[in-house]
């Protein structure tokens, strides 16, 4: 019996059983990845779901399975036998444990996008990253007395180029290391921004911090908005912000969360791990907004 499993949102198979628990106990096929097979009818499901996947017994040799053939993982041409089933296609979103897919992709998801975008961009995120830094260090550090406020009027237009970097990545839309700067030509659109959040937020800070987190969330698509609409006037752009993340603000602090780990062992290395866990939010954070967008449209379709 053939067995096809999802990579993404792309379907790969056919492939026998015996290859499928290969993979399983190999670690190249993930506990919540998509499986199907005849038997499952239309239904796609999780393959920690499937009955002895995951705990079934190895080779009696001891030998490790070979890899999985080129000809295997590709998506199946239509069969010469005309009776025999194919697989619905693949859905886009992750199954949720329950079995039921959900609207909006989870944060799993967003950070594997975020992964796959930053492939073979590692390079340019890290060195935007350290652009950014060395810029407002030695600014803040170098320049006597006024270095400080200085920092306050180049961080807008710099946090609006950090957002349409990563916004490229995640397009993959020939991201670039000028485009850091790009939001200079945007500036005033971008200071405005950053003034009208950061005094909202210091107002919410007043009443408790809860409060203020609360709305520093739902002001943090604004740079990603700006990017797309850089005409729109700065408090239109905060009230756009907080239309998109209204039932969203739960799963942004817990994508946030999910690199409070990767922070915590970039202590550990002095801060030079930071140089790889600042790209990879800031690509999650992305992905995020890009969803936000695709989810609004489709509610408005």
């Amino acid at each position: 019996m053939s067995w096809y499993y999802s990579e993404g949102s792309e379907q790969r198979g056919p492939i026998s059983r015996e290859t499928l628990e290969s993979m399983a106990h190999q670690g190249r096929l993930s506990p919540d990845q998509l499986v199907w097979t005849e038997g499952f009818g239309s239904e796609w499901k999780r393959a920690d779901s499937v009955e002895g996947l995951f705990n079934s017994t190895p080779a009696p040799d001891g030998s490790e399975p070979g890899p999985v053939s080129a000809s295997e993982t590709s998506a199946p041409a239509t069969p010469s036998d005309p009776s025999a089933v194919q697989p619905q296609q693949v859905p886009v979103y992750t199954a949720s444990s329950d079995g039921q897919w959900d609207g909006f992709a989870p944060n799993r998801e967003l950070t594997r996008r975020a992964r796959s975008a930053l492939s073979g961009n590692w390079g340019l995120g890290i060195g935007v990253f350290l652009i950014h830094l060395l810029m407002t260090q030695a600014i803040s550090n170098l320049v006597p007395v006024i270095g400080p406020f200085i920092v306050i009027f180049i961080t807008a237009p710099l946090t609006l180029g950090f957002a349409i970097v990563f916004l490229n990545v995640a397009r993959d839309n020939q991201p670039e290391v000028g485009q850091l700067f790009a939001g200079f030509s945007t500036y005033w659109p971008s200071l405005g921004v950053y003034v009208l959040t950061t005094i909202f937020v210091l107002l919410w800070m007043l009443l408790l911090i809860i409060p203020g987190i609360i709305a520093s969330i739902a002001y943090s698509q604004c740079y990603y908005l700006l990017a797309d609409h850089p005409n729109l006037k700065p408090m239109d752009v905060i009230e756009s912000s907080k239309v998109l993340m209204k039932g969203h603000k739960w799963q942004y602090f817990c994508l946030g969360f999910r690199f409070l780990g990767w922070i915590l062992l970039s202590v550990l290395t002095l801060g030079i791990g930071l140089l790889w866990v600042a790209p990879y939010m800031q690509s999650a954070y992305a992905e995020f907004y890009l969803e936000l967008r695709k989810h609004q449209k489709k509610a408005e379709a």
